[in-house]
Formats: structure tokens, sequence, C-alpha cells
């Protein structure tokens, strides 16, 4: 509200009837003695009987608010908990057969008495056995060292003087080129030497679901025909309801692709996923249809 004139704003909410008691009361006051905000107020009530005859079908429609949001996480706490209490039957199944397997090891009969006491007396036959080859032979190699003694031979070394022999210094030429030849061998060497780079590989995207796809690409379009039409021609209510609306919707198709990706064949998660997903298109739908409208009003 400005100082002589109402703006654009406080008359919507005027109409709308979200102003406070005390605001209303001024509002309506300055209306009565103001033409021009007068006029302005009859401008905006006729735009907005314009919107709502244009709207009315879509207002019949119950738009998805905080029951949906309630029934979307009810419904994900029920798949996240049937998932636990499976792998909990699993395990314990698991763990009590290997129990099992255990005390059937234990549970002897007559004739597996005494095949075990065979096994034992085998095993303390060949310990035995064992351990008396491994006595006798230390015994038998210290013998052989003691009677055959290597004599070790004398040798007298015989001091001769070195020869000495003429070292030839090498032509200026040839030391360049044997320079040259030494220089370009490790050159080559190291070329050889070198690791060789392995490509890299990229992680693999997640896969799509059966007719995910489809509800992406129409999401996508209606997107753009809402852009198009511009969100900033819709009512600030309208808007608002469209946010919050479409921040719930998200918020559960994400928590419900999480659940769904994990368990691909559960029918009961994916065919949650899809209505949520239906849920959305609607939703765009609706909002697109009314910026389309907003924009031929303008």
């Amino acid at each position: 509200m400005t100082d002589r004139h109402l703006d654009e704003g406080t008359l919507q909410a005027y109409i709308d009837g979200e102003l406070s008691q005390t605001h209303a009361a001024a509002a309506a006051a300055h209306l009565a003695a103001c033409e021009a905000c007068s006029a302005a107020l009859a401008e905006v009530e006729d735009e907005s009987s314009f919107f709502a005859t244009a709207f009315a079908p879509d207002e019949a429609v119950s738009v998805p608010t905080a029951a949906l949001r309630a029934r979307l996480n009810a419904a994900v706490a029920q798949l996240d908990n049937a998932a636990e209490s499976g792998q909990r039957h699993s395990q314990g199944r698991t763990f009590g057969g290997f129990l099992a397997s255990f005390s059937g090891l234990f549970t002897f009969t007559p004739r597996a008495a005494a095949a075990f006491a065979t096994l034992l007396v085998a095993v303390a036959a060949g310990i035995i056995y064992f351990s008396s080859q491994r006595s006798q032979q230390p015994q038998g190699s210290s013998q052989i060292a003691q009677v055959n003694p290597a004599p070790a031979p004398e040798s007298k070394e015989v001091q001769t003087p070195p020869e000495i022999t003429p070292v030839a210094s090498p032509e200026p030429g040839k030391v360049g080129k044997a320079a040259q030849v030494a220089g370009s061998k490790p050159r080559g060497a190291n070329h050889s030497a070198e690791p060789k780079r392995q490509p890299l590989t990229h992680a693999p995207k997640a896969e799509e679901l059966p007719g995910e796809k489809e509800y992406q690409t129409a999401i996508a379009s209606l997107e753009k025909t809402i852009k198009f039409g511009g969100e900033q021609s819709l009512r600030p209510t309208v808007r608002a309801d469209y946010e919050r609306n479409l921040a719930l919707l998200d918020s559960a198709i994400q928590q419900t692709r999480q659940v769904a990706a994990q368990n691909p064949k559960d029918k009961d998660a994916v065919g949650f996923l899809m209505a949520t997903y239906q849920s959305k298109v609607e939703l765009l739908s609706r909002v697109a249809d009314q910026a389309q409208v907003a924009a031929l009003g303008r």
C-alpha cells in the first residue's frame, strides 16, 4: 500500500481475503474515498472472475497435499520394513542350517564310531613312523661325514709380475661417434621402459525402470510449456500450492526410486513409483494449462 493509492498486490490480497482485519478495514475505507483505487479494484475483480471461470474444472479437482505425502511416507516405510524383515529371516535360517550341519557331525552311530577309531589308529601309526624316520636321518648323515673326511690339498702360490700392456689413445672422431651411440642407447631403453597408460573406465549409470523414460520425457515437455507461459502469470496462491506440491512429489519420487532400484523385481515398489510419476504429470498438466490461458489473457 502506497501513501496515496493501493498497489496491485494489496488489491489481490483484499479480494482473496488474505489481509488482516486492520488492513482490510483500512483498505475498505481507502477504496470508498479513492475513485482510482475503486476502478483498479473493479479491473482486478473482472480479471479474477475471468480466471475463476476458466479454471473452474481444475479447481474442482482436489490437489494432493499433506495427505499424499503421508501416504507416500507410509508406503516407503512399509517397503523398507519388509526388506529388513526378509533379510533377518534369511540370516536366521542360514545360521540355523549352519548349526544343524555342525550338530550332525557330533552324532555318532556304531559304524561311525568304528570308522573314527580306525582313522585315529592310522593317524597315530603315521605320526610314529615319520618321527622315527626323522630321528634316524641326522645320525646317518653325521656318520658319513666322519668316515669320509675330504683332505685339503696343499697349494703353493707363485707370484708372477703383472704384464704391462700399452693403452692405445682413441682418435677424436671415433670418440665422438662412440659417445653419440652410447648416449642414444639409454634413450631407447627409457622409451621402452615407460609404462603404458590404461584407458579410464566410466562407472556404469543406473538402469532405467520400464516405463520411466516416457514419464521423464512428458515431465520435461510440460516443464518447458510452463516456463514458456511464465510462472509469474499465475496467482500467488496458485503458484505457492504448485511449488509446495511439486516439492512433495519430487521427494516421494526420489525415495521411491531408491527402493525400486534396489529391488527391480518388486512390483509394488515399481508400481508405486509409476503412480507418483503419474501424479506429477497430472499436476504439471493442470499448471501448464493455466499458464497458457494466462499468457493468452495478457
